[in-house]
Protein backbone atom coordinates (compact mmCIF):
# COMPACT_ATOMS: atom_id res chain seq x y z
CA UNK A 1 0.00 0.00 0.00
CA UNK A 2 1.62 3.04 -1.03
CA UNK A 3 0.63 7.07 -0.44
CA UNK A 4 2.30 9.31 -2.53
CA UNK A 5 3.49 13.00 -1.47
CA UNK A 6 1.65 15.69 -2.94
CA UNK A 7 2.84 18.24 -5.08
CA UNK A 8 5.99 15.30 -6.04
CA UNK A 9 5.59 11.96 -7.27
CA UNK A 10 8.02 10.66 -4.63
CA UNK A 11 6.38 7.68 -2.31
CA UNK A 12 5.49 9.42 0.74
CA UNK A 13 5.26 6.25 2.91
CA UNK A 14 4.91 2.41 2.77
CA UNK A 15 2.72 -0.05 4.90
CA UNK A 16 2.96 -3.81 4.11
CA UNK A 17 -0.10 -5.25 5.47
CA UNK A 18 0.09 -8.82 6.78
CA UNK A 19 -3.62 -9.35 7.76
CA UNK A 20 -6.53 -8.56 6.24
CA UNK A 21 -8.40 -4.99 5.81
CA UNK A 22 -11.63 -5.80 6.24
CA UNK A 23 -12.56 -6.25 9.97
CA UNK A 24 -15.66 -5.45 12.52
CA UNK A 25 -14.79 -2.04 12.36
CA UNK A 26 -14.77 -1.71 8.92
CA UNK A 27 -17.60 -3.60 8.60
CA UNK A 28 -19.81 -1.47 11.37
CA UNK A 29 -18.43 1.95 9.50
CA UNK A 30 -20.10 0.97 6.31
CA UNK A 31 -23.46 0.81 7.85
CA UNK A 32 -22.32 4.06 9.24
CA UNK A 33 -21.67 5.47 6.06
CA UNK A 34 -24.84 4.05 3.97
CA UNK A 35 -27.36 5.54 6.35
CA UNK A 36 -25.63 8.78 6.99
CA UNK A 37 -23.56 9.36 3.90
CA UNK A 38 -24.72 10.43 0.76
CA UNK A 39 -25.22 7.84 -2.36
CA UNK A 40 -21.61 6.41 -4.00
CA UNK A 41 -22.23 7.44 -7.85
CA UNK A 42 -20.74 4.92 -10.09
CA UNK A 43 -19.91 6.93 -13.57
CA UNK A 44 -19.40 4.50 -16.47
CA UNK A 45 -18.74 5.15 -20.44
CA UNK A 46 -20.31 2.59 -22.81
CA UNK A 47 -18.51 2.21 -25.96
CA UNK A 48 -19.28 0.02 -29.24
CA UNK A 49 -18.96 -4.07 -28.20
CA UNK A 50 -18.72 -3.26 -24.06
CA UNK A 51 -20.94 -5.86 -22.58
CA UNK A 52 -23.54 -3.83 -20.90
CA UNK A 53 -25.55 -6.88 -20.05
CA UNK A 54 -23.27 -8.41 -17.77
CA UNK A 55 -22.10 -5.32 -16.42
CA UNK A 56 -25.28 -4.70 -15.78
CA UNK A 57 -26.63 -7.88 -14.01
CA UNK A 58 -23.13 -7.74 -11.92
CA UNK A 59 -24.54 -4.20 -10.51
CA UNK A 60 -28.07 -5.68 -10.12
CA UNK A 61 -26.94 -8.12 -7.90
CA UNK A 62 -24.22 -6.28 -5.92
CA UNK A 63 -26.34 -2.91 -5.19
CA UNK A 64 -29.86 -2.80 -6.74
CA UNK A 65 -30.52 -5.97 -5.00
CA UNK A 66 -29.11 -5.25 -1.67
CA UNK A 67 -30.65 -1.62 -1.92
CA UNK A 68 -27.03 0.13 -1.32
CA UNK A 69 -26.69 3.53 -1.41
CA UNK A 70 -25.33 3.20 -5.00
CA UNK A 71 -26.70 5.35 -8.28
CA UNK A 72 -25.84 4.16 -11.67
CA UNK A 73 -24.88 6.72 -14.73
CA UNK A 74 -24.45 5.29 -17.88
CA UNK A 75 -22.57 7.39 -20.16
CA UNK A 76 -23.06 5.72 -23.95
CA UNK A 77 -20.49 6.71 -26.85
CA UNK A 78 -22.08 5.29 -29.42
CA UNK A 79 -25.25 3.90 -30.79
CA UNK A 80 -24.89 1.24 -29.03
CA UNK A 81 -27.95 -1.11 -29.43
CA UNK A 82 -29.63 -2.50 -25.79
CA UNK A 83 -31.94 -5.62 -25.42
CA UNK A 84 -35.47 -5.28 -24.41
CA UNK A 85 -34.43 -6.87 -21.20
CA UNK A 86 -31.36 -4.27 -20.38
CA UNK A 87 -34.02 -1.05 -21.65
CA UNK A 88 -36.68 -2.91 -19.15
CA UNK A 89 -34.51 -3.15 -15.92
CA UNK A 90 -32.97 0.43 -16.88
CA UNK A 91 -36.64 1.69 -16.46
CA UNK A 92 -37.50 0.04 -13.39
CA UNK A 93 -34.71 1.33 -11.47
CA UNK A 94 -34.61 4.95 -13.20
CA UNK A 95 -34.03 6.47 -9.84
CA UNK A 96 -31.18 4.50 -9.37
CA UNK A 97 -29.97 4.75 -13.09
CA UNK A 98 -29.56 7.47 -14.71
CA UNK A 99 -28.45 7.62 -18.96
CA UNK A 100 -26.65 10.09 -21.09
CA UNK A 101 -25.52 9.70 -24.66
CA UNK A 102 -22.36 11.62 -25.91
CA UNK A 103 -21.65 9.99 -29.08
CA UNK A 104 -18.77 11.43 -30.41
CA UNK A 105 -16.83 12.67 -27.13
CA UNK A 106 -14.07 11.19 -25.69
CA UNK A 107 -13.98 9.00 -22.34
CA UNK A 108 -13.38 12.05 -20.30
CA UNK A 109 -15.29 14.56 -22.31
CA UNK A 110 -18.23 12.28 -21.42
CA UNK A 111 -16.79 11.88 -18.10
CA UNK A 112 -16.28 15.75 -17.24
CA UNK A 113 -19.83 15.96 -18.82
CA UNK A 114 -21.49 13.90 -15.76
CA UNK A 115 -19.69 15.26 -12.90
CA UNK A 116 -20.05 18.43 -13.50
CA UNK A 117 -23.83 17.67 -13.50
CA UNK A 118 -23.70 16.68 -9.98
CA UNK A 119 -23.41 18.51 -6.56
CA UNK A 120 -19.67 19.68 -5.14
CA UNK A 121 -19.99 16.84 -1.95
CA UNK A 122 -21.10 13.71 -3.87
CA UNK A 123 -18.42 10.90 -4.07
CA UNK A 124 -17.74 9.67 -7.61
CA UNK A 125 -16.43 6.05 -8.70
CA UNK A 126 -15.19 6.71 -12.48
CA UNK A 127 -14.67 3.16 -14.04
CA UNK A 128 -14.38 0.94 -16.96
CA UNK A 129 -17.67 -1.27 -18.06
CA UNK A 130 -15.07 -4.30 -18.24
CA UNK A 131 -14.68 -4.35 -14.44
CA UNK A 132 -17.19 -6.62 -12.30
CA UNK A 133 -16.93 -5.67 -8.21
CA UNK A 134 -18.19 -6.47 -5.18
CA UNK A 135 -20.04 -5.16 -2.13
CA UNK A 136 -16.30 -4.84 0.00
CA UNK A 137 -15.04 -2.89 -2.76
CA UNK A 138 -17.34 -0.31 -2.69
CA UNK A 139 -16.59 -0.05 1.22
CA UNK A 140 -12.91 0.49 0.40
CA UNK A 141 -13.92 3.05 -2.18
CA UNK A 142 -16.16 4.91 0.48
CA UNK A 143 -13.27 4.72 3.14
CA UNK A 144 -10.12 5.58 0.86
CA UNK A 145 -11.24 9.07 -0.36
CA UNK A 146 -11.53 11.83 1.58
CA UNK A 147 -12.75 14.89 0.31
CA UNK A 148 -10.19 17.90 -0.14
CA UNK A 149 -7.79 15.33 1.14
CA UNK A 150 -7.43 11.68 0.21
CA UNK A 151 -8.33 9.81 -3.82
CA UNK A 152 -8.12 7.07 -4.51
CA UNK A 153 -7.04 4.30 -7.96
CA UNK A 154 -7.58 1.13 -6.77
CA UNK A 155 -5.46 -1.44 -8.81
CA UNK A 156 -7.85 -4.49 -9.64
CA UNK A 157 -6.86 -8.11 -10.36
CA UNK A 158 -7.38 -9.41 -13.75
CA UNK A 159 -8.62 -13.15 -14.14
CA UNK A 160 -6.67 -15.56 -16.13
CA UNK A 161 -8.85 -17.66 -18.76
CA UNK A 162 -11.08 -19.67 -16.54
CA UNK A 163 -12.12 -22.53 -18.93
CA UNK A 164 -8.66 -23.14 -19.24
CA UNK A 165 -7.30 -22.62 -15.82
CA UNK A 166 -9.80 -24.84 -14.17
CA UNK A 167 -9.60 -27.64 -16.76
CA UNK A 168 -5.75 -28.11 -15.54
CA UNK A 169 -5.44 -26.61 -12.23
CA UNK A 170 -6.08 -28.90 -9.29
CA UNK A 171 -7.24 -26.55 -5.98
CA UNK A 172 -6.85 -22.81 -6.01
CA UNK A 173 -3.93 -20.72 -6.69
CA UNK A 174 -3.85 -16.97 -6.32
CA UNK A 175 -0.70 -16.96 -9.19
CA UNK A 176 -2.85 -19.17 -11.47
CA UNK A 177 -6.01 -17.64 -10.98
CA UNK A 178 -4.53 -14.00 -12.60
CA UNK A 179 -2.49 -10.84 -11.94
CA UNK A 180 -2.60 -7.27 -10.99
CA UNK A 181 -3.07 -4.67 -13.01
CA UNK A 182 -0.18 -2.60 -11.56
CA UNK A 183 -0.13 0.32 -14.79
CA UNK A 184 -3.81 0.31 -14.86
CA UNK A 185 -5.59 3.62 -13.50
CA UNK A 186 -8.77 3.20 -14.79
CA UNK A 187 -10.86 3.25 -11.58
CA UNK A 188 -10.40 6.54 -9.23
CA UNK A 189 -12.46 6.86 -6.54
CA UNK A 190 -12.58 10.78 -5.68
CA UNK A 191 -15.06 13.92 -4.64
CA UNK A 192 -16.89 15.87 -7.59
CA UNK A 193 -15.03 19.34 -5.85
CA UNK A 194 -11.77 17.77 -6.32
CA UNK A 195 -12.11 16.16 -9.34
CA UNK A 196 -12.92 19.46 -11.31
CA UNK A 197 -10.68 21.79 -9.04
CA UNK A 198 -7.78 19.71 -10.47
CA UNK A 199 -8.69 18.57 -13.33
CA UNK A 200 -7.53 21.54 -15.77
CA UNK A 201 -7.02 21.58 -18.05
CA UNK A 202 -9.19 18.30 -18.76
CA UNK A 203 -6.78 15.41 -19.11
CA UNK A 204 -6.88 13.18 -21.93
CA UNK A 205 -6.82 9.76 -19.94
CA UNK A 206 -6.97 8.83 -16.39
CA UNK A 207 -2.70 8.55 -16.38
CA UNK A 208 -3.03 11.98 -16.90
CA UNK A 209 -5.53 12.54 -14.26
CA UNK A 210 -3.52 10.84 -12.00
CA UNK A 211 -0.07 13.33 -12.82
CA UNK A 212 -2.56 16.41 -11.94
CA UNK A 213 -3.82 15.00 -8.80
CA UNK A 214 -0.09 13.91 -7.43
CA UNK A 215 0.49 17.18 -8.05
CA UNK A 216 -2.10 19.06 -6.79
CA UNK A 217 -2.68 19.64 -2.47
CA UNK A 218 -4.34 15.84 -1.86
CA UNK A 219 -2.97 12.20 -1.59
CA UNK A 220 -3.18 9.79 -3.95
CA UNK A 221 -3.68 5.98 -2.84
CA UNK A 222 -3.04 2.89 -4.55
CA UNK A 223 -3.65 -0.47 -3.12
CA UNK A 224 -4.72 -3.92 -4.37
CA UNK A 225 -7.82 -4.40 -4.39
CA UNK A 226 -8.74 -8.57 -5.21
CA UNK A 227 -12.52 -7.22 -4.96
CA UNK A 228 -12.46 -5.02 -8.39
CA UNK A 229 -12.12 -7.82 -11.20
CA UNK A 230 -11.85 -8.17 -14.88
CA UNK A 231 -13.04 -11.01 -16.13
CA UNK A 232 -11.26 -13.21 -18.60
CA UNK A 233 -13.60 -12.15 -22.52
CA UNK A 234 -12.65 -13.57 -25.58
CA UNK A 235 -13.62 -11.92 -28.85
CA UNK A 236 -13.91 -8.53 -27.40
CA UNK A 237 -11.33 -7.36 -29.56
CA UNK A 238 -12.98 -7.75 -32.95
CA UNK A 239 -15.08 -5.13 -32.85
CA UNK A 240 -12.34 -2.81 -32.50
CA UNK A 241 -10.27 -0.79 -35.08
CA UNK A 242 -6.79 0.39 -35.62
CA UNK A 243 -4.35 0.81 -32.44
CA UNK A 244 -6.92 0.03 -29.75
CA UNK A 245 -7.44 -3.43 -31.41
CA UNK A 246 -3.82 -4.25 -31.42
CA UNK A 247 -3.66 -3.20 -27.29
CA UNK A 248 -6.71 -5.14 -26.86
CA UNK A 249 -5.04 -8.43 -28.52
CA UNK A 250 -2.25 -8.26 -26.32
CA UNK A 251 -3.96 -7.67 -23.16
CA UNK A 252 -6.01 -10.76 -24.20
CA UNK A 253 -2.65 -12.78 -24.96
CA UNK A 254 -1.53 -11.53 -21.52
CA UNK A 255 -4.88 -13.12 -19.68
CA UNK A 256 -4.60 -16.14 -21.32
CA UNK A 257 -2.79 -17.68 -18.39
CA UNK A 258 0.87 -17.68 -16.22
CA UNK A 259 3.79 -18.52 -17.83
CA UNK A 260 4.14 -20.85 -15.70
CA UNK A 261 0.89 -22.54 -16.65
CA UNK A 262 1.34 -22.11 -20.21
CA UNK A 263 4.73 -23.71 -20.32
CA UNK A 264 3.69 -26.81 -18.22
CA UNK A 265 1.08 -27.37 -20.82
CA UNK A 266 3.14 -27.01 -23.99
CA UNK A 267 6.10 -29.47 -21.98
CA UNK A 268 3.61 -32.17 -21.58
CA UNK A 269 1.59 -31.73 -24.84
CA UNK A 270 -1.81 -30.79 -23.50
CA UNK A 271 -4.08 -29.61 -26.49
CA UNK A 272 -4.62 -26.14 -25.70
CA UNK A 273 -8.19 -26.06 -26.85
CA UNK A 274 -8.98 -22.61 -25.36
Amino acid sequence: LQVMQPSSRAVRYTAHVFLPLLGPGLAHYQLATETFGTPLHVVVTVAQGDNLDRFLHMYYRVCLKRNSATHLHLVFLSNATRSFALDELIQSYSKSITCYHAEGLSIMDATSLVVRSLSDHTQLLLMKLDLAFTSEFLDHCRLNTVRGKQVFFPVPFSLYNTALSAKYIAGPSLGYAGFFLHHSYEVACVYTSDYLANARPLPQNKLQLVDQLIFSNLYVMRALEPHLLRPYEYGRCNVLNGQQKKDCILSQVEAIGSKKLLASLVATSYQLDW
